[in-house]
């Protein structure tokens, strides 16, 4: 039950207060649009700048998120978003948990290496649809480690010219035809297998986009094994399930262009996304998640390379409660390591990789974790490999350095842990612990709807996601939003107009925009505009940002009278453009 452990530490990095930019609120507005329409999206929704055919192919994860808040309100819709990817955060942890066989001896390690995995891949723990690939990223290694670990059927020796056995269990001799029939059950155990990740990679497929990542890891492990186990029949037999599983890929409502979404990777705008930058370019990863990924990368692959290659007995349940006669032999995959090197390159070039790495990292160790606990600990190990009912080694009498080692593996572990905790409860906010921000533009989209505003809007890009769950579909749409389902000509359009440029302040005219809405902090550029013409007046200025309206006869009411002040004054409108001027100045 040590795994209960990792609850609290998913909790508080899990909790990450809801912005007008999670993504969370955009995912469950296209979930809106899926569930009224009762069919999956083939445009752009929400934007009036562009209407390109789009792939959704988080389709069904957003549908099941707006399913999930479609009653609540937005504090409460947060608080569910962010209590899920808690639970399926701790579900991943607790079922590569499974793979380790922990004792009382070497719980403190393991504890430790689970900690520093959490907090590797916390980062990654938001009310999103990736977090459905990170749980079935987690089941799918959990199959294919359980299943190397358990290999037994034989392959060629190519030393000895004969079959060997890789099987980490004992295989007693078996009578004349019994061979013929553990090789029909191993068959129809690998066909039952190949229809449930079949099964699990059209689930995947139309949930989230991931599943590339675990195509990767299929692929690899195929190829890999069967490269090292000299084209065994159930190597063989592995390879047509990763082929059927790939095939499986293609069961969605876009067919095989649904692979398409993954060119958009190397647009323009995607180099402006932060967690598709690269780890080496500013701004960098936190402190904790880079040390805490690098120590678990290292930890992994030292096991790998020095692996004991034997581990003391454990409990055989073909044998019942006896225990193995002899050392248990310890394969090192191949494949193990190039998972390692494939998801360490992945996640250099794009740091939303990080939390795919630490699930392959902790996974990884645990075929490995046994032997080196095993050779840290010789006492377990001689007391482990003492025949039943014979009377186990004595305990010298002087021992006062295997007595203070019994406390430094638990003192180690609930430093690690503590330590790993209060760094993530210290990065859940400043304050008050919030579901939602307090700058939420709640405001802005209550005075859009209240006034009927249907003009052509810009809104800034990182207010886009609460502005489509908010204000819905609309005459007219947003400029931008988080799901970057455009062309990279309408992202420099926009950077155009936010930074006003000569061809920005053209576009605002040519495009015929009727209001602007900005972001609370810090005005930018076209705000400082727009508050200096005479074509355009201030309508609405509160804590969560200003909205500017065109000089025109559909908004006499709103430019005539006097501007709605929602909990703020006009010396704070004249402070919000002032400072702005003054750091852009600086």
């Amino acid at each position: 039950m040590a795994w209960i452990l990792f609850l609290p530490v998913c909790l508080v990095y899990a909790w990450n207060t809801l912005e007008n930019h999670s993504d969370f609120w955009a995912h469950a507005a296209v979930g809106r649009w899926i569930v009224n329409h009762r069919q999956p999206p083939t445009h752009t929704l929400f934007l009036w700048t562009c209407h390109n055919p789009w792939i959704a192919h988080s389709w069904l994860s957003e549908a099941m998120m707006y399913i999930m808040v479609c009653r609540l309100s937005d504090d409460r819709a947060a608080i569910a978003g962010l209590l899920s990817a808690t639970a399926i955060a701790f579900l991943a942890f607790a079922l590569l948990w499974q793979l380790y066989r922990v004792s009382e001896r070497t719980v403190c390690p393991a504890i430790i290496l689970f900690s520093i995995g959490l907090c590797a891949a916390s980062g990654r723990f938001l009310p999103r649809p990736e977090m459905a690939s990170f749980v079935l990223l987690a089941v799918l290694l959990y199959v294919l480690v359980a299943r190397q670990s358990s290999s037994k059927e034989p392959h060629p020796n190519p030393l000895l010219g004969k079959e060997r056995e890789t099987t980490s269990l004992p295989q007693p001799l078996s009578p004349p035809g019994k061979g013929e029939q553990r090789q029909t059950d191993a068959s129809r155990a690998d066909m039952r297998l190949a229809a449930l990740l079949a099964a699990m990679f059209v689930l995947w497929t139309n949930l989230h986009g991931g599943m590339l990542a675990g195509l990767i890891v299929l692929w690899i492990a195929a190829l890999s094994d069967l490269v090292q186990e000299r084209a065994s029949r159930r190597t063989v037999r592995f390879a047509c399930t990763a082929a059927l599983c790939t095939i499986a890929t293609l069961i969605n409502p876009y067919g095989w262009h649904y692979y398409s979404i993954y060119k958009a990777v190397s647009t323009v705008t995607f180099t402006h996304i932060l967690e598709w930058k690269p780890v080496y370019l500013e701004p960098y990863v936190p402190a904790s998640t880079a040390y805490s990924l690098a120590i678990l990368l290292a930890a992994t692959l030292f096991a790998w390379a020095r692996c004991p290659l034997s581990v003391a007995p454990h409990p055989n349940p073909l044998l019942g409660k006896e225990r193995e006669p002899a050392d248990t032999p310890v394969t090192r995959r191949w494949s193990h390591l190039l998972w390692l090197l494939a998801f360490a390159a992945m996640t250099i070039q794009a740091r939303r990789n990080v939390g795919f790495l630490a699930l392959i990292c902790v996974a990884v160790a645990a075929p490995y974790f046994q032997a080196w606990s095993a050779r840290l600990n010789p006492a377990a190990r001689a007391s482990e490999l003492a025949p039943k009912g014979r009377k186990r080694p004595a305990r010298a009498k002087a021992q006062p350095e295997a007595d203070a080692m019994r406390w430094v593996w638990p003192t180690a572990t609930a430093i690690v842990y503590l330590v790993i905790l209060v760094n993530g409860y210290e990065g859940m906010s400043s304050g008050p612990v919030r579901a939602v921000i307090p700058t939420i533009a709640s405001g802005m989209c209550s005075f859009v709807k209240q006034n009927e505003i249907s003009g052509r809007l810009f809104n800034d890009y990182d207010y886009g996601s609460y502005l489509e769950w908010r204000l819905g579909p609309r005459d007219h749409g947003l400029y931008v939003d988080g799901l970057n389902a455009y062309p990279d000509q309408v992202f420099s359009d926009y950077l155009d107009i936010l930074n006003a440029t000569p061809r920005g302040t053209q576009l605002l005219d040519q495009q015929r925009i009727d209001c602007v809405m900005g972001s609370a902090g810090t005005a930018a550029p076209v705000c400082r505009y727009v508050a200096a013409s005479p074509e355009w007046a201030l309508a609405y200025f509160g804590h969560d940002g200003p909205i500017w309206v065109r000089r025109l006869p559909q908004y006499r009411s709103l430019w005539e009278g006097v501007p709605v002040w929602q909990g703020s004054t006009p010396r704070d409108y004249v402070q919000y453009l002032h400072t702005a001027a003054r750091d852009e100045a600086q």
